[in-house]
């Protein structure tokens, strides 16, 4: 949240790195439950829980969680955050999961509360299949999450109207925050043969105004919230496409490769609450609506080494482009992250 406030009211070619994510500065910015296991009855927890598409997506992408090289490990808002990434991992949850011979089944309850939203449901059933068909997987999953939490830096006007000075007196601790209830629907298959794997996945996300629309001045972390319950008069819907595939060229040599696309209407509406058309051709960035439709592509290489259990090597790149309300906020149109590092898993 700190990374928000700081570029309260800032312009976008002044603002610095920033984010909203549901780690916000807490001890506990992963997981953090207490629970029961089973072999036969499953595995019972409480506490904070990453929710059940998290763990389903994570598992059907060909780059698993990479933040550099996966469009879904960098947005946990489409990566199983029920379409807001404050609710990647949820407080007070309730989860449960199990496996049946080759059925897998799981499902979590999060508790309503003023700084994480409204209550959330999800469940994810899913097959490893045997025989003829050993070594393809299919997963389903539903989720639904009331008052879901998008936190955004204060726009020039929002600190005019508090009678502040952007980049200074304005970081005084809120951000903007749009309230929406959201529903998620996913379906993910992947076949391994050999050495290889083969990935692919589809996720759509409604975006609706909430039932029950939040007040502002509830706090996450260090910051408040001011709240906006009316941005989807129209609901927004979000595809998320993607297909991928990995191959061990030698042992502990590994190369990936993945394309992901994100597709969204047009969900802009006049006054009266009617659609109305929007036209984003020959229009700059920063003056294009984020309600409008667009598009956002990406392509991304990886080469990866394990050197031992807990170090590996890694080389690639991702090449991204944004198209329509999807670029609103973006400088440029397309871009390329080439990197190289090394990983130390303690």
């Amino acid at each position: 949240m700190r990374s928000l406030t700081l570029n309260n009211g800032l312009a976008l070619q002044q603002q610095s790195s920033n984010g909203d994510s549901s780690r916000a500065g807490q001890v506990f910015n992963g997981e953090a439950y207490i629970g029961l296991a089973h072999p036969t009855w499953g595995e019972f927890r409480f506490g904070r829980n990453a929710g059940v598409l998290a763990d389903s997506i994570l598992a059907y992408d060909p780059i698993p969680g990479s933040y550099a090289f996966s469009a879904l490990g960098f947005s946990a808002t489409v990566n199983g955050g029920t379409g807001a990434t404050q609710s990647a991992r949820l407080d007070s949850s309730i989860k449960y999961a199990n496996a049946i011979g080759p059925v897998r089944l799981a499902a979590l309850y999060g508790i309503a509360g003023d700084d994480r939203g409204g209550e959330a449901y999800e469940v994810g059933l899913g097959v490893d299949f045997t025989g003829s068909l050993k070594g393809l997987s299919v997963d389903g999953g539903y989720a639904r999450k009331t008052d879901a939490i998008a936190a955004s830096a204060l726009s020039a006007a929002n600190c005019t109207t508090l009678h502040l000075v952007p980049g200074s007196t304005c970081d005084i601790g809120l951000v903007n925050a749009t309230i929406s209830d959201n529903t998620v629907t996913t379906l993910l298959a992947k076949y391994a043969v050999g050495k290889a794997t083969i990935y692919g996945g589809f996720e759509t996300i409604h975006y609706a105004n909430p039932s029950d629309p939040l007040t502002s001045g509830s706090a996450l972390g260090t910051s408040v919230f001011t709240f906006s319950n009316n941005a989807f008069v129209s609901d927004r819907v979000l595809n998320v496409t993607w297909a991928g595939a990995k191959y061990e060229i030698a042992p502990h040599l590994t190369l990936a490769g993945a394309w992901y696309h994100f597709d969204q209407n047009n969900f802009a509406t006049t006054t009266s609450g009617r659609p109305t058309s929007c036209t984003t051709a020959g229009q700059s960035r920063a003056n294009i609506q984020s309600n409008c439709a667009g598009r956002e592509n990406f392509v991304s290489f990886l080469v990866d080494y394990q050197i031992t259990q807990r170090l590996e090597l890694y080389a690639g790149a991702m090449w991204s482009e944004v198209s329509g309300g999807l670029a609103s906020g973006f400088l440029q149109a397309q871009s390329i992250d080439p990197t190289i590092g090394a990983r130390f898993r303690f």
